[in-house]
Order: structure tokens, then sequence, then C-alpha cells
């Protein structure tokens, strides 16, 4: 009798124990079946990874930022050494009397010896104006060689001072009549020349824009010369032939141009 109690109570406690044990021996074997995730898992974990897979786990520790890329020394802007400029200029000389005549040309520097910070070479200018002189209408054209020399500070916008002489041809056109003092006689559509020549200083900068190509722009002072026909010393000596005298004239000159 007793035996078959105990036969009873084994039977019962084996169905009760067997469930679970055979539910926790196969969650077991396949955790560590090979190429499972969980297996996987596990062996990051051995190896030190994260336990969590990259796209459905967000790690609580803070992830370290990549290291922001160092920037290079900082090297200033230096102009490059210019090697002409071609601009249009506006300047005036005396008439002889107490006005002037003004003039517009072109001028073209070219510089033989040129750095960012010094500059020298020759210019060429040409040009014409419109005036009264002697008391006729006088049409002008003049064509001059010289030199120049210029100091410059080399950054994108560079300002500079500029030294100029140069000399050359002042030719004339009557475009009325000329009376010789003194006597009946006139001169009429005629064309004579003259020497000019010319000495300044101007202030002005250089946007440089690609390379060595900039816009010049400057603004300053010349004294020109030219021999000019002297009716009221012609009148004075009472003589038939024309006098001549130096017209010395100061004036503003204006550059805006191109280069490169």
């Amino acid at each position: 009798m007793l035996k078959e109690k105990v036969e009873r109570y084994s039977a019962h406690l084996v169905l009760v124990i067997a469930p679970p044990l055979l539910l926790v021996m196969s969650a077991s074997a396949w955790a560590q079946a090979p190429g499972g995730a969980t297996a996987d898992s596990a062996a990051g974990v051995a190896g030190g990874a994260s336990p969590c897979a990259s796209d459905t786990c967000v790690s609580a520790a803070p992830s370290a930022s990549a290291p922001a890329p160092e920037s290079g020394p900082y090297i200033p802007y230096v102009a490059p050494a210019p090697r002409l400029d071609l601009s249009v200029t506006s300047f005036s000389i005396g008439n002889g009397a107490t006005s002037t005549v003004p003039l517009q040309g072109l001028e073209l520097d070219l510089y033989a010896i040129t750095s960012s910070w010094l500059r020298g070479g020759f210019t060429l200018a040409a040009g014409r104006g419109n005036g009264m002189i002697s008391g006729a209408d006088v049409g002008l054209k003049y064509g001059m060689l010289g030199l120049s020399a210029a100091l410059q500070f080399p950054i994108r916008l560079a300002p500079f001072i500029q030294a100029s002489l140069a000399g050359g041809v002042l030719a004339g056109n009557l475009d009325g009549s000329l009376a010789i003092p003194g006597t009946s006689l006139s001169i009429s559509g005629g064309t004579a020349a003259t020497w000019i020549y010319t000495r300044g200083a101007d202030v002005g900068v250089h946007l440089y824009m690609l390379g060595s190509l900039h816009l010049t722009a400057s603004v300053g002072w010349v004294r020109a010369t030219w021999h000019a026909p002297d009716t009221a010393a012609t009148l004075a000596a009472q003589s038939t032939s024309l006098r001549f005298k130096d017209v010395t004239n100061d004036s503003v000159i204006t550059k805006l141009g191109l280069g490169f």
C-alpha cells in the first residue's frame, strides 16, 4: 500500500517538474546553436562588443565624437606683380590766358621692373581736347612718352602712389581764324605743332580680381608746360612774326582703367 502511494507521488512529481525542465533545456540549446543571434551576441559580449544590435539598441553611454579636422596655417593674400595698366585719363592745360583747355585720352603703363611692392617702366599717352587759345577755337591732339615709378602695398585692394614724367608733341588745328596783332593778316584753318611735357604724382588703388587681372583708379596732380603763341608780346613788340611763350598749368588728373 505504501509502495503504491510512493509511486503515485513520484509520477505526479515528474509530471510537474518535467515541462519546465524541458523548456529550460530547449532554450539553452537554442541559445548555444551556431549562427544564432543570441550566440553571436554572447560571443560579441565575450569579445568586448555591445550586446545590442546597432540598429535596434541605443546605448546609454555617450559616444565619443570624431575629432574636428585641424585647419592649416593662415596664409595672407599677396598681390601679384602687375605688368601693365591701360587707363582713361583726364587733365587740362593752360590756354595762355586765364582759362584752361580740358584734355581726355588713353594712357598705357608698361612695367619693365615689377614686384609686389615696387614697379617702374614706360608710359605712352595720347588724347585730344578743344578750347579757345589766343581768341581762336582750336582742336588739340597730343602724344607723349615718359617714365613712371610706383610703390604699392600688396593686398587685394592695393593702395599705391605713383610719380611720372612725360614729354611729346601737342598739335593744334584752327577751327576759326587767328589774327596776327598789328597787321591785317590772319591765319585760318591751319595746323601747327609744338612741344609739351608733364610731371606729376597720383594716388590710387588696384583691385585684384583673378590672378593679376585688376581694376585701377587714381587721382592726382599734374603740371603741364607747352610752347604757346603769345599774341600780347607780338603786339607789344609791333612784330610781324608771331612770338611764343611757355604756358604752365597745374591741374587734377584722374585715371580709370584695367590691368594685369
